[in-house]
């Protein structure tokens, strides 16, 4: 395992944002723009379309959309239960009216975050089903040692 790798792990079991309180694996915190892939086809990049996007999902449920580093939404964050007899969904929302049908974290040489406006289900497809987003988790590096005492603290 690199150096980059396993700081990555350690900062994700050390210090995640993870909304668990509401029954997902999702790390919050600061996501870098990949690519938006379109169902139609296509797919947009920062490279092709001239910019960049970031998330950034708070612990305290706050959300900030950033186009090129300048906030362009303030907003909140949610996990909402829908039940689609027999299918229970978790969508991920933004007070902005983003409708995540599908959102996952990988964990392999880089974070990922992929973002879907539907899902799949064996009865069809749930959602608009236009375009799937992916974002890079941007590890924060503290300013400020930690003590072992705050790790601690971290799991009580």
């Amino acid at each position: 395992m690199s150096s980059r790798q396993l700081v990555a792990v350690v900062v994700a079991l050390l210090a995640p944002l993870a909304a668990m309180a509401q029954g997902i694996d999702f790390l919050g915190g600061n996501w870098d723009w990949v690519s938006t892939t379109a169902t139609t086809g296509g797919v947009d990049t920062p490279e092709s379309v001239g910019y960049t996007k970031q998330l950034h999902f708070g612990t305290d449920n706050s959300f900030v959309r950033y186009r090129d580093g300048i906030p362009q939404v303030t907003s909140t964050w949610h996990i909402t239960d829908i039940y689609a007899p027999p299918y229970l969904i978790e969508m991920l929302s933004t007070g902005e009216g983003d409708l995540w049908y599908t959102h996952s974290v990988s964990f392999g040489e880089q974070i990922l975050l992929t973002l879907a406006d539907s899902v799949e289900l064996p009865s069809g497809v749930m959602g608009p089903n236009t375009c799937t987003e992916k974002y890079v988790w941007i590890a924060i590096v503290p300013n400020e040692q930690s003590s072992w005492g705050h790790v601690k603290a971290l799991f009580r």
